[in-house]
């Protein structure tokens, strides 16, 4: 799934924004729960920071299973991705959720935007939203 949202970032690129803009990308996935014997290898790892965390952009969940969960927007991603979760109360720096999720998740990939640009992430949140209708998002 995280390769299908790339190629439709791609498609909205080219399809919705001017050829002179830099190319929007979608960071690297960033794994919550990197102790679990299941967990991917990925770049960023829990507790370490988000992807694009001091920019304005798109945040999306995806499960264990890799399937796209939820998409959201944020002026800044740090303190909105970090408002869903914390560190566990059980002292071994693991991942808590602070969010009442029916599908928990396991990954995260950012697409961070130009500061100027921040009014873009709204649009762009609506157009992955409504190409993969993520069941979280439709829970709201």
């Amino acid at each position: 799934m995280y390769r299908n949202v790339k190629e439709e970032l791609a498609a909205y690129d080219q399809s919705y924004r001017h050829p002179e803009l830099p190319r929007l990308e979608i960071s690297s996935l960033y794994s919550l729960h990197p102790k679990r014997p299941e967990a991917m290898d990925t770049p960023h790892k829990w507790p370490g920071p988000y992807p694009n965390a001091d920019m304005a952009g798109v945040y999306i969940a995806f499960g264990a299973d890799m399937k796209l969960i939820y998409v959201g927007v944020a002026s800044n991603l740090n303190t909105r991705v970090g408002s869903y979760f914390r560190y566990s109360s059980d002292d071994k720096g693991n991942c808590e959720l602070r969010h009442d999720w029916s599908i928990e998740p396991a990954y995260l990939a950012t697409i961070g935007v130009d500061e100027e640009l921040f009014f873009e992430a709204f649009a762009l949140e609506k157009y992955l939203i409504f190409k993969f209708l993520p069941p979280e998002n439709k829970r709201a």
